[in-house]
């Protein structure tokens, strides 16, 4: 095992590898983290040599923190390793890369549609990162394609997509055709006014079984303390659009304040731990990597954005946990350290804006099978 590797074991075993029977063993949580730095220009590849049962581990985790195809990658790249284990791992990449492609195919269609119909959209998150930051190697899983229309237009935007064959639906328990929402579902689901309910398209592919598409109209939430600003951030954005590639979307400094909302959303708000989108590994990765991609001008351009909009606490949050986790220095960077209060670090709220702590560090916290244990107060019928 690499040096790399080692340190982040050590770093693992102090802030608490306690072999709690559900956390993951080191050597697979600094393996990732190894990975992940080394995708970010921090270090060079990791080399480990184990055993196959530990190969097992590493992918089933990657899978968990939806890292699987930087794992296949780095697989399937060493012939020394078991057939079988590479062979899965190229079918892993395989499909990543064809998942790519339609939601591609599917970006542009979308887009031009909405841009027919007087809406103007910026895409975002994954369909924009896997070319702007992972060099389109099918490395950054994508589920669907996530847009922001302004709120005045999310109507048309509906309308539109629905004319292009979209509905308000998914596939239930495991079911081999589509269901659609029933009036009452999609109106629950309309409460917040912050998205539009995900829409979706079957698709005749077996491995792309349906598109997705998820339409947002703030960068922030409904009724949360940053939703004027944010709303102030994304017709800037609007404004200030730039295309890559035939996409339309946001600059760099939007794109990482965007990020860095979504991360902390999910991480700090009970529907997004208990949805299953709590913090991951790859989430700050999306954020490291977007700032590795950004020129000094660009960098002072959102600590300026960050600072007019009042963004420093949530920025901060996500900001200092991804420096402890990765050892860099980005809330440094952006002139954010102390910001934010050891309390309010190691806090979170509940669907009724109560806040809780939950306890250890954010590496801690990932790589738990169960969380639930780190979290006070957290509900019995909750599943983690």
């Amino acid at each position: 095992m690499d040096a790399t590797i080692e340190r982040q074991m050590d770093a693992r075993a102090q802030v608490g590898d306690t072999g709690a029977p559900d956390a993951v063993p080191s050597v697979v949580s600094g393996f990732l983290i190894a990975l992940c730095r080394s995708h970010a220009g921090l270090a060079d590849e990791p080399q480990l040599q184990t055993h196959h049962a530990v190969w097992g581990m590493i992918v089933a985790e990657a899978a968990r923190h939806r890292m699987l195809p930087f794992v296949a990658r780095y697989i399937a790249a060493r012939p020394h390793l078991e057939n079988g284990l590479r062979r899965l791992a190229e079918d892993a990449l395989a499909v990543s890369r064809r998942r790519q492609s339609a939601y591609r195919a599917l970006t542009l269609e979308v887009q031009a549609a909405l841009a027919d119909a007087g809406v103007a959209s910026l895409c975002r998150k994954g369909a924009v990162y896997e070319r702007l930051l992972y060099d389109d190697q099918g490395l950054r899983p994508l589920g669907d394609l996530d847009l922001f229309v302004l709120p005045a237009k999310v109507e048309a935007a509906a309308e539109r997509l629905q004319a292009l064959g979209f509905f308000y639906g998914g596939f239930l328990d495991g079911a081999k055709e589509a269901t659609a929402w029933g009036r009452q579902e999609v109106a629950l689901y309309r409460l917040n006014p912050d998205h539009l309910p995900r829409l979706m398209r079957p698709a005749d592919d077996p491995i792309v079984r349906a598109h997705y598409v998820d339409v947002a109209t703030d960068v922030a939430w409904h009724r949360s303390p940053y939703s004027d600003a944010g709303r102030a951030f994304l017709e800037d954005q609007f404004a200030q659009r730039v295309e890559i590639d035939g996409v339309v979307t946001l600059t760099l400094p939007g794109h990482f304040i965007d990020c860095v909302f979504h991360l902390y959303r999910e991480a700090m708000y009970e529907n997004g731990i208990r949805g299953g989108n709590d913090a991951s590994i790859r989430k700050f990765l999306d954020v490291l990597m977007l700032h590795g991609k950004m020129s000094a001008g660009a960098r002072k351009e959102t600590a300026e954005l960050i600072r007019r909009h009042a963004f420093e606490a949530p920025v901060a949050w996500v900001l200092v946990h991804l420096d402890a986790v990765f050892g860099t220095g980005l809330a440094q960077a952006y002139g954010l350290e102390g910001v934010v209060d050891p309390v309010e670090l190691n806090s979170w709220r509940t669907s009724g804006n109560e806040v809780r702590r939950w306890q250890g560090a954010m590496v801690e916290r990932m790589f738990r099978l169960d969380r639930r244990p780190l979290f006070a107060g957290w509900p019995q019928d909750a599943t983690g």
